[in-house]
């Protein structure tokens, strides 16, 4: 009995993970469920806003204070064309680190404002990550914890 309580509170103690895994594996498929019902064009760049961070003084040698600024990248606005030739545009949340003319869009067939840009779709590719580390902190642990368990049973 006390193996299968110490089991019980692993097992919740691994939950997070489990959760962790489910979400990043359910935004994989999402991802793949609309490139199945979508079709690939071009972007055209029409607008780029660049990105800077807060800037920060400091002294320098013989007291000369110097001014740095952080430079982030670009927000886009895109222009793509849909399936019937609409064109519409599109301001992304994505940070571009390059200075492009052109970027990848996925153009939902049925709804032409639902895209994927240049490869990010909802959390980009931090998805990948997130399976990673939620199968490493959730099912696998909880397979191994089963196996023992089954093993103390037989």
């Amino acid at each position: 009995m006390e193996s299968v309580i110490v089991a019980l509170f692993i097992g919740l103690a691994l939950t997070p993970g489990t959760l962790f895994f489910y979400w990043a594996l359910k935004d994989i498929l999402d991802e793949q469920n609309f490139k199945d019902n979508a079709f690939r064009t071009m972007g055209t760049v029409v607008l780029k806003t660049p990105v800077k961070y807060g800037s920060e003084e400091y002294m320098g040698q013989a007291g000369v204070k110097y001014t740095s600024e952080t430079f982030g990248g670009y927000f886009f606005t895109i222009e793509y064309p849909a399936a019937d030739g609409t064109v519409y545009s599109y301001r992304p949340r994505k940070v571009f680190n390059e200075n492009k003319e052109w970027v990848d869009v996925w153009v939902k067939k049925d709804d032409p404002t639902d895209i994927m840009v240049d490869g990010f779709y909802k959390v980009g590719n931090s998805k990948y990550y997130q399976l990673i580390a939620g199968a490493v902190f959730g099912p696998i642990p909880l397979l191994i914890l089963l196996f023992n368990i089954l093993a103390d049973l037989v």
